[in-house]
């Protein structure tokens, strides 16, 4: 006959982001801060990735993928920067040349 064993108790979720975030948070602003080029931006990415992290923990399949999870969250948010940025840009640029355009006909 097998000894039951009790489940262990759930990991604490605050502690082991934290751990993760003292390991990999400046690895992780170092690839963000390359991807974007602005250190505020790259540290609210970072910021948010550790955030959904600790929100999603106890959607893991495994604990031992959190750091995958908070390296892709990071890549994508660096992802979604980039093209809100572009589209910002695009907007800009759009609405420049139709003023331009307005000018030389010489609406206001």
């Amino acid at each position: 006959m097998e000894k039951y064993i009790p489940p262990a108790a759930p990991p604490d979720p605050a502690g082991q982001v934290a751990a993760l975030y003292a390991e990999h948070a400046l690895g992780l602003l170092r690839l963000a801060v390359i991807m974007l080029g602005d250190q505020q931006a790259a540290e609210d990415v970072v910021q948010d990735a550790f955030l959904g992290l600790y929100r999603r923990w106890s959607a893991l399949r495994s604990t031992d993928r959190a750091q995958a999870y908070v390296r892709s969250a990071v890549f994508n948010g660096c992802r979604s920067v980039l093209r809100q940025r572009a589209r910002h840009r695009q907007s800009a640029t759009s609405r420049g040349i139709a003023a331009l355009g307005r000018m030389l006909k010489g609406d206001s």
